[in-house]
Protein backbone atom coordinates (compact mmCIF):
# COMPACT_ATOMS: atom_id res chain seq x y z
CA UNK A 1 0.00 0.00 0.00
CA UNK A 2 1.16 3.50 -0.79
CA UNK A 3 -0.31 6.88 -0.12
CA UNK A 4 0.58 10.37 -1.17
CA UNK A 5 -0.62 13.56 0.49
CA UNK A 6 -1.16 16.72 -1.52
CA UNK A 7 -1.96 20.20 -0.27
CA UNK A 8 -4.70 22.46 -1.66
CA UNK A 9 -2.29 23.66 -4.37
CA UNK A 10 -1.68 20.04 -5.42
CA UNK A 11 1.87 19.98 -4.12
CA UNK A 12 3.06 16.60 -2.86
CA UNK A 13 4.17 16.84 0.75
CA UNK A 14 4.26 13.22 1.89
CA UNK A 15 4.65 9.88 0.17
CA UNK A 16 4.94 6.51 1.91
CA UNK A 17 4.84 2.88 0.91
CA UNK A 18 4.06 0.05 3.30
CA UNK A 19 4.66 -3.65 2.91
CA UNK A 20 2.86 -6.16 5.11
CA UNK A 21 5.52 -8.81 5.54
CA UNK A 22 3.02 -11.27 7.04
CA UNK A 23 1.42 -11.75 3.61
CA UNK A 24 2.77 -14.45 1.34
CA UNK A 25 2.84 -12.98 -2.18
CA UNK A 26 4.19 -16.06 -3.93
CA UNK A 27 0.83 -16.80 -5.58
CA UNK A 28 0.12 -13.24 -6.74
CA UNK A 29 0.04 -12.29 -10.40
CA UNK A 30 2.32 -9.31 -9.79
CA UNK A 31 5.83 -10.09 -11.04
CA UNK A 32 8.14 -11.05 -8.19
CA UNK A 33 10.68 -8.44 -9.32
CA UNK A 34 8.07 -5.79 -8.49
CA UNK A 35 7.76 -7.16 -4.97
CA UNK A 36 11.56 -7.07 -4.63
CA UNK A 37 11.59 -3.44 -5.78
CA UNK A 38 9.39 -2.60 -2.81
CA UNK A 39 11.84 -4.13 -0.32
CA UNK A 40 14.15 -1.13 -0.48
CA UNK A 41 11.53 1.61 -0.41
CA UNK A 42 8.79 0.33 1.88
CA UNK A 43 8.06 0.63 5.56
CA UNK A 44 7.61 -2.91 6.86
CA UNK A 45 4.56 -3.75 8.94
CA UNK A 46 3.78 -7.11 10.52
CA UNK A 47 0.01 -7.20 10.04
CA UNK A 48 -3.02 -5.44 8.65
CA UNK A 49 -3.74 -4.23 12.20
CA UNK A 50 -0.39 -2.41 12.33
CA UNK A 51 -0.98 -0.89 8.90
CA UNK A 52 -4.53 0.10 9.81
CA UNK A 53 -3.47 1.93 12.95
CA UNK A 54 -0.88 3.87 10.94
CA UNK A 55 -3.13 4.96 8.07
CA UNK A 56 -6.54 5.13 9.77
CA UNK A 57 -6.43 8.88 10.56
CA UNK A 58 -5.41 9.63 6.97
CA UNK A 59 -8.04 7.56 5.24
CA UNK A 60 -10.90 8.45 7.56
CA UNK A 61 -10.34 12.22 7.51
CA UNK A 62 -9.51 12.92 3.88
CA UNK A 63 -10.92 12.46 0.42
CA UNK A 64 -9.17 9.50 -1.16
CA UNK A 65 -8.45 9.61 -4.86
CA UNK A 66 -8.35 6.03 -6.08
CA UNK A 67 -8.12 4.54 -9.52
CA UNK A 68 -10.53 1.75 -8.64
CA UNK A 69 -12.71 0.94 -5.67
CA UNK A 70 -11.13 -2.54 -5.64
CA UNK A 71 -8.69 -1.39 -2.95
CA UNK A 72 -11.54 0.11 -0.92
CA UNK A 73 -13.32 -3.26 -1.05
CA UNK A 74 -10.17 -5.10 0.03
CA UNK A 75 -9.72 -2.68 2.92
CA UNK A 76 -13.33 -3.18 3.99
CA UNK A 77 -12.89 -6.97 3.79
CA UNK A 78 -9.72 -6.84 5.92
CA UNK A 79 -11.52 -4.74 8.53
CA UNK A 80 -14.24 -7.40 8.68
CA UNK A 81 -11.67 -10.22 8.96
CA UNK A 82 -9.90 -8.50 11.85
CA UNK A 83 -13.10 -7.38 13.62
CA UNK A 84 -12.47 -3.68 13.06
CA UNK A 85 -15.58 -1.52 12.73
CA UNK A 86 -15.46 -0.19 9.18
CA UNK A 87 -16.00 3.54 8.82
CA UNK A 88 -17.21 4.40 5.33
CA UNK A 89 -14.51 6.19 3.39
CA UNK A 90 -14.85 9.22 1.15
CA UNK A 91 -13.25 8.55 -2.20
CA UNK A 92 -13.29 9.55 -5.85
CA UNK A 93 -13.22 6.55 -8.19
CA UNK A 94 -11.36 7.64 -11.33
CA UNK A 95 -11.93 4.36 -13.12
CA UNK A 96 -15.65 5.09 -13.06
CA UNK A 97 -14.94 8.52 -14.55
CA UNK A 98 -12.86 7.03 -17.38
CA UNK A 99 -15.57 4.45 -18.01
CA UNK A 100 -18.15 7.19 -18.44
CA UNK A 101 -15.86 9.14 -20.77
CA UNK A 102 -14.94 6.11 -22.87
CA UNK A 103 -16.20 6.16 -26.42
CA UNK A 104 -15.07 2.74 -27.62
CA UNK A 105 -17.37 -0.28 -27.55
CA UNK A 106 -15.42 -2.00 -24.76
CA UNK A 107 -15.44 1.08 -22.51
CA UNK A 108 -11.72 0.77 -21.85
CA UNK A 109 -10.99 2.41 -18.53
CA UNK A 110 -7.66 1.24 -17.24
CA UNK A 111 -4.64 3.15 -16.04
CA UNK A 112 -2.25 1.50 -18.48
CA UNK A 113 -4.23 2.65 -21.53
CA UNK A 114 -4.59 6.15 -20.10
CA UNK A 115 -0.82 6.40 -19.61
CA UNK A 116 -0.04 5.09 -23.09
CA UNK A 117 -2.56 7.44 -24.70
CA UNK A 118 -1.15 10.45 -22.81
CA UNK A 119 2.56 9.59 -22.97
CA UNK A 120 2.91 9.18 -19.21
CA UNK A 121 5.72 7.01 -17.84
CA UNK A 122 4.24 4.47 -15.44
CA UNK A 123 5.94 1.71 -13.48
CA UNK A 124 2.81 -0.40 -12.97
CA UNK A 125 2.32 -2.39 -9.76
CA UNK A 126 4.73 -0.16 -7.86
CA UNK A 127 2.20 1.39 -5.49
CA UNK A 128 3.88 4.78 -5.16
CA UNK A 129 4.03 5.16 -8.93
CA UNK A 130 0.41 4.03 -9.23
CA UNK A 131 -0.43 6.84 -6.79
CA UNK A 132 1.55 9.38 -8.82
CA UNK A 133 -0.13 8.44 -12.09
CA UNK A 134 -3.56 8.34 -10.47
CA UNK A 135 -3.04 11.90 -9.26
CA UNK A 136 -1.92 12.99 -12.75
CA UNK A 137 -5.17 11.51 -14.06
CA UNK A 138 -7.14 13.32 -11.35
CA UNK A 139 -5.58 16.69 -12.24
CA UNK A 140 -6.16 16.03 -15.94
CA UNK A 141 -9.84 15.22 -15.39
CA UNK A 142 -10.24 18.18 -13.05
CA UNK A 143 -8.75 20.56 -15.62
CA UNK A 144 -10.73 19.15 -18.55
CA UNK A 145 -14.11 18.50 -16.93
CA UNK A 146 -14.15 20.35 -13.62
CA UNK A 147 -14.93 19.51 -10.04
CA UNK A 148 -18.64 19.06 -10.75
CA UNK A 149 -17.85 16.17 -13.11
CA UNK A 150 -15.52 14.49 -10.61
CA UNK A 151 -18.04 14.84 -7.79
CA UNK A 152 -20.28 12.39 -9.66
CA UNK A 153 -17.69 9.77 -8.71
CA UNK A 154 -17.14 11.02 -5.16
CA UNK A 155 -18.59 8.59 -2.69
CA UNK A 156 -19.69 10.22 0.58
CA UNK A 157 -18.59 13.66 -0.59
CA UNK A 158 -17.19 15.90 2.14
CA UNK A 159 -16.22 19.51 1.60
CA UNK A 160 -12.87 21.30 2.17
CA UNK A 161 -10.62 18.35 2.87
CA UNK A 162 -7.08 17.52 1.76
CA UNK A 163 -6.65 15.31 -1.28
CA UNK A 164 -5.02 11.92 -0.69
CA UNK A 165 -3.96 9.40 -3.30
Amino acid sequence: LSYQLYDDSFNLYESKTFQDISINVDNRKTPKRKVRELDDISIKVNSFMELYETIRPLIENNVLIVFSDTDIGAFKKDCRIYGIPYKKLTYIDLQEALYELSTDARHKSNLKDYCIKNGIRHNAHIPEDDCRVTFILYIDLLNKYGEHFLNKFNFLCRQNQKKVV
